[in-house]
């Protein structure tokens, strides 16, 4: 059964993912376009760990976690 709900999770997770890039990236050439920030223009930097996020990025790293945080917990078994 966790089996299960750990494929429900992941599968959520990534279509979110997809999803979401893809509506930042057209979100981002429009407001580019309008001559406004860009979604994807680098804010976040630690070079020490390699971690360059922007935006975007955060925007998305939240709506995959909280979708998949709610997938795991309406995939629990109910109980009879």
């Amino acid at each position: 059964m966790i089996i299960r709900r750990l494929l429900v999770t992941a599968l959520t997770g990534f279509i979110v993912a997809v999803i979401f890039a893809v509506a930042i990236g057209i979100a981002d050439l429009v407001l580019s376009g309008q001559g406004d920030r860009r979604l994807m223009q680098e804010r976040i930097t630690f070079p020490a760990a390699g971690v360059h996020l922007s935006i975007g990025d955060l925007i998305m790293l939240t709506a995959v976690f909280l979708s998949s945080l709610l997938a795991w917990r309406l995939s629990k078994p109910r109980s009879t």
